[in-house]
């Protein structure tokens, strides 16, 4: 009798485990702290990264040409990367705010 409670229990754990909410995306920034996480970021042509606000202040993302409205606590924005490459990622509100975005083939 002890091994099926058992392995029934252990079955109920590997499947709450693989249930759930879901955390965020791989492709997502967090600012907070007044830092990007990560600071750095591979992605492939094509794809696009969210950048979440996690923090009381607001920040601005900027991405060559491209900036985000300012985003308050619990506000995101995204790009999507159509060009392989390296882009700098700046915060315009945070000077000290810097990352990078990778993108290839």
């Amino acid at each position: 009798m002890k091994p099926i409670v058992i392995l029934t229990v252990m079955a109920a754990i590997i499947v709450a485990g693989c249930t759930g909410s879901q955390g965020p995306g791989p492709n997502t920034v967090k600012m907070k702290e007044v830092k990007f996480n990560p600071d750095s970021i591979v992605i492939k042509a094509g794809e696009t990264v969210t950048w979440v606000n996690e923090d009381p202040v607001e920040h601005q993302v900027k991405v060559g040409n491209d900036m985000s409205p300012r985003l308050r606590e619990g506000q995101s924005w995204s790009k999507t990367f159509n060009t392989p490459g390296e882009f700098d990622i700046t915060c315009t509100l945070h000077a000290q705010m810097l990352g990078r975005v990778k993108v290839t083939t």
